[in-house]
């Protein structure tokens, strides 16, 4: 599947890269999120459909991240490593996995800044294709989990 980004039209392998990676940041960002609240999950989030949604949101995440250093990869670049994040912004939400509210506000905040950044992103990837439909079905499901 990671082959689906191998054609960049109009762009260097340089600035495909730059995209990726930049992509593949947030992607990092969304996962590790969902990873440690799917690891408190029982005592964060109240009800089990809610559990089983965030759980589905997080393997969406990790398969984000997955096929993006795969592409990048393929393309004989060096994906970026997941940097260490602080979900508590600093202390000015201390019990982000600890409240739902504040969870799901962060949440929020996150799948809103995804669906922001692809559709940033897509005007550099000119000429369509493979690579512009694959950016598109990412933004896409960032889109469904800020409206979930």
């Amino acid at each position: 599947m990671s082959g689906v980004f191998q054609r960049a039209y109009g762009k260097t392998n340089d600035t495909v890269v730059e995209i990726l990676n930049y992509a593949l940041t947030l992607e990092h960002l969304e996962a590790a999120f969902y990873k440690k609240a799917n690891e408190a999950a029982s005592s964060l989030i109240p009800t089990e459909p809610a559990r089983g949604a965030i759980k589905l949101i997080g393997a969406h995440e990790a398969a984000h991240v997955k096929l993006l250093e795969g592409t990048i990869k393929s393309m004989n670049a060096t994906p970026v490593s997941a940097p260490a994040f602080d979900f508590t912004a600093g202390g000015a939400f201390p019990n982000v996995f600890s409240d739902y509210t504040t969870f799901l506000a962060v949440a929020q905040a996150f799948e809103d800044t995804g669906v922001r950044a692809y559709k940033g992103r897509a005007g550099e990837i000119t000429g369509g294709g493979d690579l512009l439909e694959a950016a598109l079905n990412i933004h896409s499901v960032e889109a469904r989990h800020a409206a979930h």
